[in-house]
């Protein structure tokens, strides 16, 4: 089954602004928080839409520099530490931001139970996670008969986590959010052969298609 190729090329993920992602963002917020904030492309595009104060987490200091030019401010250093510092209780934030970022954590169950004391009444994760199911990562496994990292993509060698739909309801349910939104982005399969097939099986490859899933999920 022909798919499109994934991008390969590692420093557009510091770079690119996601803008599959704008929609999920609530008209009239007013503080924004976003981990792995990379060089602020995304920030930038939220800053154009909405007149908003814009935080950024990102431990890399070469995105984070130019990030800083893109966002009112931006602290160089973990997600992890920036949950545990007195800085990052300072505010209160109405959307909380991971592009692609929860499945680089060690416990992302954790910081997101803590991460509930940083948001305002109200207050929404959004965020982007990988769909290990992508129909193109799991035909990959099944050919090669191998678990095989890489420099970038599902299996990208830095991700220390790999969910599912389901797994990623599990991870904010039991996290203290209730989801809003959970849908597949970014789909990657677009033959005739899986279509059809998909049709014959009722729907049963439909979480197949997707590189990613967006959620929005607020706190309990």
């Amino acid at each position: 089954m022909k798919s499109e190729k994934p991008i390969v090329n590692k420093e557009f993920y510091y770079s690119y602004p996601r803008p599959e992602m704008l929609r999920y963002i609530d008209t009239g917020v007013k503080n924004i928080l976003e981990f792995g904030c990379a060089d602020g492309s995304f920030a930038a595009k939220v800053k154009e839409k909405f007149d908003c104060n814009y935080i950024g987490v990102e431990p890399l200091s070469k995105y984070a520099n130019i990030a800083r030019t893109r966002l009112n401010y931006v602290y160089e250093i973990t997600a992890e530490e920036f949950i545990s510092s007195s800085e990052g209780m300072e505010n209160k934030y109405d959307v909380v931001i991971f592009n692609d970022v929860l499945e680089h954590l060690i416990d992302p169950y954790t910081l997101l139970k803590d991460l509930r004391m940083l948001l305002t009444q109200g207050g929404k994760v959004v965020a982007s996670i990988p769909n290990f199911l992508n129909f193109q990562n799991i035909y990959s496994i099944l050919r090669d008969k191998d678990f095989k990292y890489s420099e970038h993509g599902i299996l990208d060698k830095t991700h220390l986590r790999f969910f599912t739909k389901r797994s990623i309801e599990r991870l904010f349910n039991e996290s203290g959010y209730n989801i809003e939104i959970i849908e597949g982005i970014n789909c990657n399969i677009k033959s005739k052969k899986f279509k059809a097939l998909n049709l014959i099986t009722n729907g049963y490859l439909d979480e197949f298609k997707f590189m990613q899933f967006a959620i929005v999920a607020v706190k309990k």
